[in-house]
């Protein structure tokens, strides 16, 4: 990891932006300015440079690193096929490797990609149209049973995730152990120069965005490549948390990766049941409409009792 990684403290919003948030913030800005501000516009530019380098010094650590991460067991499961470790191609990746296709496939179509072996055909030739909202496999505990109603159950609880949070964040040695905390090394984590403490949206989009690319068969960083949005992958693991930042399943997400990467507990919050959505149509749209009828379902008081 590159020691200029400019990681922000999650101890406020403000002061949170994972390297990604900042691009997008400066992205913005930029286009927002229409006053001509020389100053402002330097800045902006300035941030979007910065942004670039600690965004880029990621992607390219994570490209060779994210690969014997891939087995769920690291002991016993193996990449089949092998992927050469330090190939400067990642041709083989993405929907032409057969156990990066399924962590890419939609969590909603993982049942058929796991039953019918023209699925995977389909993917690679583009006939199963794939958004970012169609939330992939890895993002998923999949030890919890798939519910299509409510797509929000075991979302961003991947194994993956945590070991890339990890390799990000407290450093690439702490990335392959199930002991949360900084690895054994010399050099002090991302997280401890700034003074991250705990998660936060935008931070999870971060660790969301490096992941899907660095499975992906995409070269070179593009925000619209081959139809998949990687800003609105972003901007959609963001609005799941600040659409309802109070709600069960976000205040306990982010205490799970704060638990599972820092090795800090969080009280326990209520579980709070939400209303199943009316239709489907993405997994993330699905999730929007359950919220918005949570919020405009009024309580009920229950059976009045005469005195």
């Amino acid at each position: 990891m590159a020691s200029s990684s400019n990681h922000a403290s999650s101890d406020s919003e403000s002061s949170s932006q994972p390297r990604s948030g900042k691009k997008c913030r400066a992205k913005t800005l930029l286009d927002t300015l229409t006053d001509g501000g020389r100053k402002k516009r330097k800045s902006c530019i300035q941030i979007d440079e910065k942004a670039k380098e600690v965004r880029t010094s990621d992607s390219g650590a994570l490209k060779h690193s994210i690969v014997p991460l891939l087995p769920k067991n690291l002991t016993t499961d193996a990449v089949l096929p092998p992927i050469p470790p330090k190939s400067s191609s990642k041709a083989n990746r993405g929907y032409n490797h057969p156990q990066i296709a399924r962590m890419l496939c939609p969590r909603d179509r993982l049942v058929d990609f796991d039953s019918d072996a023209s699925v995977i055909d389909q993917l690679q030739a583009g006939s199963i149209p794939v958004t970012p909202g169609d939330w992939a496999t890895f993002l998923y505990n999949e030890e919890e049973e798939y519910d299509a109603e409510n797509p929000a159950q075991g979302l961003f609880r991947g194994y993956l995730l945590i070991r890339v949070a990890k390799h990000i964040f407290t450093g690439p040695s702490s990335a392959s152990k199930s002991k949360a905390g900084a690895g054994k090394s010399t050099r002090a984590s991302n997280a401890k120069i700034h003074g991250m403490k705990r998660f936060t949206a935008r931070t999870i989009a971060y660790v969301v965005v490096q992941t899907w690319f660095a499975l992906s068969s995409m070269e070179a960083w593009d925000a619209e490549a081959e139809g998949f949005s990687l800003l609105e992958l972003f901007n959609l693991t963001v609005e799941q948390f600040e659409d309802g930042p109070q709600s069960e399943w976000a205040v306990s997400t982010l205490a799970f990766f704060d638990e599972h990467v820092f090795g800090r507990r969080s009280p326990a919050v209520p579980e709070v049941t939400e209303e199943p959505a009316a239709r489907r149509e993405t997994a993330a749209e699905r999730m929007k409409r359950i919220r918005a009828k949570a919020k405009a379902t009024p309580v009920s008081s229950g059976s009045n009792s005469s005195g």
